[in-house]
């Protein structure tokens, strides 16, 4: 307990509350001091785990070991509530003396001494709102609790609608004496899951199914020779299968490439996007195209649209490149859009100071200017 004695002294400095040090066999029905010493005990933990996550660069987000993290300070939020900080953050304030203990044998800690202030300072003012909402919630669900299971359709309820964590909820649950079937709570966040997943299904992806594979050989080809194997008429437009193309599927983030089919009788059709269904590509023409399959077809990409799109592709790259080089190592991509006019890049961070905007341009420009080949390898490194 050495470790945290530091952390204990500056937690009670700021909330008024001293430590016990009770041992509580149960987390149910606790006294108002065993209340205090276990969340001492674990907001202590908590904010030396957060500060040396933060500090090897890995920010609260909505996936992977990030998550985590994220689930980890809120934790350490609602704890800090029966402290009596309420919407008030502490957790920030709570850095300079991890820093000051911890520091000389993780030097990472002083160097992002700030910016773990910072994510922290954001993160808990976030949070703090979805509490506030989730505790009204679940105090009002109590007033008409009956029996020992509080109502999975309620768990469920609260994380899906106001975003409050199950873990929480059991958390509070278990504090009142009563029990939560996770498993129920499990069975209705897959159910929910499978009706986002329904509704985001494309029309035209209801609609066909995998045939032939396609062969793509948009790398080293601008135009080929193919087959058209299928046809499939929709009120907005008609959808072919090819055996083979060099126009690239929308997937990915990317839009897939525009360009022309030519019956090899001489009449053609504007290729509109291409959509790709397991491993076979559809193109996507215009509602009037009308011929017969299978039948022999040119196919030809936009090229010139091709180009702006290959350029926004690199510059992605770069951008991500330039996000690790300026803001952290432990940035990660969460999506992005790829066009011939413009390109979108989500990523986990903070917000980015003007500085780091200004430093981004720089070396991405730079590299630009230079012409420098792009390859994307391990550790997320600029290869040149």
């Amino acid at each position: 307990m050495v470790c945290f004695r530091p952390i204990f002294e500056k937690l009670s400095e700021l909330s008024g509350k001293s430590y016990r040090g009770n041992l509580p066999e149960s987390r149910a029905n606790l006294s108002e001091q065993e209340k205090i010493d276990v969340a001492f005990r674990v907001i202590s933990d908590h904010i030396r785990t957060l500060c040396f996550a933060i500090a090897d660069g890995i920010i609260p987000s909505n996936t992977d070991r990030n998550y985590v993290i994220r689930r980890i300070l809120r934790r350490g939020v609602l704890f800090g509530r029966y402290l009596g900080f309420g919407s008030t953050g502490f957790l920030s304030k709570l850095v300079p003396t991890v820093v000051a203990n911890f520091g000389s044998v993780f030097p990472e800690l002083s160097a992002h001494a700030e910016g773990i202030r910072e994510t922290l300072e954001a993160e808990e003012a976030l949070f703090n709102r979805t509490l506030d909402r989730g505790l009204k919630i679940f105090e009002e669900q109590l007033k008409q609790q009956k029996g020992k299971v509080f109502p999975a359709e309620t768990a469920f309820m609260l994380y899906d609608t106001y975003g409050f964590p199950v873990d929480l909820t059991e958390v509070l649950v278990r504090e009142r004496g009563l029990e939560l079937d996770l498993a129920a709570v499990e069975r209705h966040l897959d159910q929910q899951r499978e009706r986002s997943r329904a509704a985001q299904e494309k029309e035209v992806i209801v609609a066909v199914s995998e045939t032939e594979p396609t062969e793509f050989v948009g790398f080293t080809q601008r135009e080929t020779a193919a087959t058209a194997t299928r046809l499939i008429t929709q009120p907005n437009q008609v959808l072919v299968a090819v055996d083979r193309s060099p126009l690239y599927a929308e997937m990915g983030g990317q839009v897939g490439d525009t360009g022309e089919l030519v019956i090899n009788e001489g009449s053609g059709w504007p290729v509109q996007n291409v959509i790709k269904q397991g491993r076979t590509f559809y193109l996507s023409l215009p509602p009037e195209a009308k011929f017969t399959v299978p039948n022999e077809v040119t196919l030809r990409i936009d090229v010139a649209r091709r180009r702006l799109i290959e350029a926004n592709h690199t510059a992605t790259h770069l951008l991500h490149w330039a996000l690790h080089e300026v803001v952290s190592k432990g940035i990660s991509q969460k999506g992005s859009f790829v066009g011939p006019s413009h390109l979108r890049f989500d990523f986990n961070s903070n917000p980015l100071t003007p500085e780091h905007i200004r430093e981004i341009e720089r070396l991405v420009n730079s590299r630009i200017v230079e012409n420098e080949t792009v390859s994307w390898g391990r550790g997320y490194r600029m290869r040149t």
